[in-house]
């Protein structure tokens, strides 16, 4: 029965291995829109991650700063995405419901300016 269960463990992790992605780190410099006030944590605003990968919506995907730098950041694995290039946008959502979008932070990449 040890034998069977060792084997199985194994076989899982190595599945896992195998099968896994990327862990990719995103990050944004908010020290202007900090010191501007436009984003405030202390006021509960969220800075979140939309893209190509969640259908551009949601708050789910929300970047942190851990080391209190201004430097928010968020890691995490790309597993079952089929796109060999993602589109993604950095949008505050402020604590009265406002919702603030990056405006073209690439505009080489047309229509809309999106990071890749």
């Amino acid at each position: 029965m040890k034998i069977i269960f060792c084997s199985l463990v194994f076989y899982i992790s190595l599945f896992e291995i195998l099968t896994a992605q990327n862990i990719v780190t995103f990050r944004v410099d908010m020290k202007a829109p900090l010191k501007s006030g436009l984003f405030s944590p202390d006021r509960s605003d969220k800075l979140v991650l939309r893209g190509s990968f969640n259908n551009w919506q949601g708050e789910s995907i929300v970047l942190k700063d851990e080391d209190n730098d201004s430097i928010y950041t968020i890691s995490f694995e790309f597993k079952e995405f089929s796109e060999n290039e993602i589109e993604y946008k950095f949008v505050l959502i402020q604590n009265e419901g406002i919702v603030i979008w990056e405006w073209e932070p690439n505009p080489g990449n047309q229509p809309y300016g999106n990071r890749s």
